[in-house]
């Protein structure tokens, strides 16, 4: 009785051993991997996975459609780890934020805009700045689900101008989230000249829980390949920069 007492509690011990550095290791590799996401679903750990995998260095963003300077931001991890772009986003409240919380970027309170037209309509949704757009069509649905919508006039600059003005080595990460008009402004981007090496956009189509497939047909054309996102955006890759 007594060898088998012995051996219960050898095993017992063994067992409560094993336990106690199980959960060590468990908390120690919790605490190392333990990562802060500023974005609406994590899409910013997923950009900077690639970045590292991909071994691209240091990110220069183009943020159009910035919004919030934190919450829910694309951008802001990296602004964290040192680095720094440019935002682009009309809604005047986010000004004195930006100035605050992300003195290095430059902000321009502006809209994209994809043809010749200099400024445009900027339909403001009350109570809630995110669904703020420039597309009118969206702009009526929001009316219709009983938003209150106003309308100011906004400037326009093309993102080929953007960038030309505002970068001296076009941004390799580039983040779009406009409410309607993402593909719009993707047609527009001289991919001759620049071509990020990472894009982060809305696929989601407002207000449906549907995807838009243009925009992934679109950036095929232009030999790129989805390779993360969320139930929201999509995360593409310039194929040139995978190993085969």
């Amino acid at each position: 009785m007594r060898a088998r007492s012995a051996i219960a509690l050898a095993f017992l011990a063994v067992a409560l051993g094993a336990y106690a550095l199980g959960r060590v290791h468990q908390e120690r590799l919790t605490a190392d991997s333990a990562k802060t996401s500023y974005a609406e679903k994590a899409e910013d750990l997923i950009v900077a996975d690639i970045f590292w995998e991909l071994g691209l260095g240091e990110v220069r963003y183009l943020d159009i459609g910035a919004g919030d300077p934190v919450d829910a931001s694309n951008t802001y991890l990296f602004y964290t780890r040192g680095a720094q772009g440019v935002l682009v986003e009309p809604n005047p409240v986010f000004g004195p934020q930006y100035a605050a919380l992300r003195p290095r970027d430059k902000v321009l309170a502006v809209g994209v805009g994809v043809t010749d037209q200099r400024e445009a309509d900027y339909h403001v949704v009350e109570g809630h700045w995110a669904l703020n757009t420039f597309d009118k069509d969206v702009a009526d649905e929001h009316a219709r689900a009983g938003m209150k919508v106003s309308v100011v006039k906004m400037p326009l600059v093309n993102i080929n101008e953007i960038i030309a003005r505002n970068f001296t080595t076009p941004p390799n990460f580039l983040s779009i989230d406009i409410e309607g008009l993402d593909l719009a402004v993707l047609e527009s981007l001289d991919f001759d000249r620049y071509r990020p090496a990472v894009i982060c956009v809305e696929t989601l189509v407002v207000d449906t829980q549907r995807t838009d497939p243009r925009i992934e047909t679109f950036l095929r054309s232009k030999n790129y390949s989805p390779r993360g996102g969320s139930f929201v955006n999509t995360i593409f890759v310039a194929n040139e920069l995978v190993k085969r």
